[in-house]
Formats: structure tokens, C-alpha cells, sequence
């Protein structure tokens, strides 16, 4: 009679036991493979990122409702570093909203055309200033009418930024 021990193992006995292994082994020396995911990030940027994004895909198909949440919680962060930069103040009427964010703008003081969002004006934040949606929609009135008055202004904006 075969005993059990004896016995060859079948493909599903030995990736269970290889699984155990190495949860065995996680387990045991979590510093050593706390170094091998940091050389594996490092040797294998893109690949790492790759796999993060479709990750980052699946979860969000999975979990819309969280993934919303996460934009909005990321977007508020950009939103209070944007404050911390620009001010809560109108620098044409020193108007300060108690709402903070609903009344003031992020006007673009050289004039150019630029993409919507809180990355474009983190990333060229220089480039721009906070004023209230009254002196934004005067700035744009001025400048259909007297565009000399209209670039007054827009010098004294950047006289009051810097």
C-alpha cells in the first residue's frame, strides 16, 4: 500500500505550498523584501507605473463612488494650496471671501489662453493672481471698451504680486 507521504504532489498541492512558503517568508523578513520592492520600483519605473495605473483603472471601475471621492479630497488639497500661495484676497479691491473659493478667481495676468484646472496653475503659478468674479468681469468689460485701461490694470496687477 502507497502511503500519502509517498505520493507524487499535483500542480495545485505544490503551488499551495510554494504560496505558503513565501507568505512564511514575508513574514519573517519584512526589511529584505522591503528592499527588493524598492530596487524592483527603481530598476522598473515604467513598468511599476503601468501596473499601478490599471490597478488604479480597475479600482475605479470597481469603486466609482471612492474614486470620486478621491478627485474631490486631491482637488480641495490643491485648492488650499493655491490659497496658501495666492491669498483669500482681491488685489485690485482687497475683497476676502468668507466662502474662500466661490467669489475669487485665479486670473491669468499675462493674457494667454491656458488650460482649465488646479495642475495648470500650480505648475505656473507665478503666472497668475487671485481677484474677485466683480473685478474679473470689469477687467474683461474695460478691455472690449479702452484696451489701453484694460492693460493699466493689468500692469497693476503685477505690481501688487510682486
Amino acid at each position: 500500500m502507497i502511503e500519502e507521504s509517498d505520493m507524487p504532489m499535483t500542480d495545485e498541492e505544490k503551488k499551495k505550498k510554494r504560496r505558503e512558503y513565501h507568505k512564511e517568508y514575508r513574514r519573517k523578513h519584512p526589511e529584505k523584501i522591503r528592499e527588493i520592492e524598492k530596487r524592483y520600483k527603481e530598476n522598473h519605473r515604467e513598468e511599476y507605473k503601468r501596473r499601478q495605473r490599471k490597478y488604479e483603472g480597475e479600482r475605479r471601475r470597481k469603486y466609482p463612488e471612492k474614486a470620486i471621492l478621491s478627485a474631490l479630497k486631491q482637488n480641495q488639497k490643491m485648492r488650499e494650496k493655491i490659497n496658501m500661495i495666492l491669498g483669500k484676497k482681491c488685489i485690485i479691491c482687497n475683497f476676502e471671501s468668507e466662502e474662500g473659493q466661490k467669489n475669487l478667481i485665479c486670473h491669468e495676468i499675462y493674457g494667454r489662453e491656458h488650460e482649465r484646472g488646479y495642475y495648470y496653475i500650480l505648475n505656473h503659478i507665478d503666472d497668475f493672481v487671485r481677484i474677485c468674479k466683480f473685478c474679473h468681469r470689469a477687467i474683461h468689460i474695460v478691455a472690449k471698451i479702452n484696451f489701453e485701461k484694460a492693460i493699466e490694470l493689468i500692469n497693476k496687477m503685477r505690481e501688487n504680486k510682486s
